[in-house]
């Protein structure tokens, strides 16, 4: 198979076996973390900058356990299920996930909404989730992402 719908290096390891791919999964891509004034400075670029599309602002909270890090997260204006910003996220996150088969996170409006209630629409959440889920997908053996392979994964943790 040429598994199309993911990116070039994506396809390599769909082709490899379930360890690998697990492994691939479990190795997210971090961004490096900047002293803070070269944060600040990228982030005033990065504003300024005049792009096609919006972007997701990103916010950085440099506070020790306990200062109300929470609530200002709480603050912080999170993805919606009907955003077209969080399609994007979704659509990068489907090409770079090492599935076998496509998954229906851009098109299953109810999925989306699930999704964005479990994790409160912050993207550090979803990245868990979908990296969470995307494993369950390669071990079950369903190969994509579907509403059904969530109620069937969250119905067992619940349990476990």
């Amino acid at each position: 198979m040429t598994y199309d719908h993911l990116s070039p290096r994506s396809r390599v390891v769909a082709g490899q076996g379930v360890a690998e791919r697990i492994a691939y999964l479990n190795d997210l891509p971090y961004f490096p973390v900047k002293p803070l004034d070269q944060v600040e400075t990228w982030l005033k670029d990065a504003i300024s900058a005049h792009v096609g599309r919006p972007l997701k602002p990103i916010t950085f909270l440099l506070t020790p356990s306990g200062m109300g890090t929470g609530t200002m997260i709480n603050r912080v204006q999170p993805f919606k299920a009907s955003d077209s910003a969080l399609t994007s996220f979704l659509e990068a996150f489907l090409k770079w996930c090492p599935l076998r088969h496509t998954s229906d996170l851009c098109d299953d409006h109810s999925l989306r909404k699930v999704l964005v209630r479990r994790t409160n629409g912050t993207t550090r959440n979803m990245l868990d989730v979908l990296t969470r889920l995307g494993a369950f997908a390669i071990y079950s053996a369903e190969e994509r992402i579907t509403y059904d392979l969530w109620r069937d994964y969250f119905s067992r943790a619940e349990y476990d």
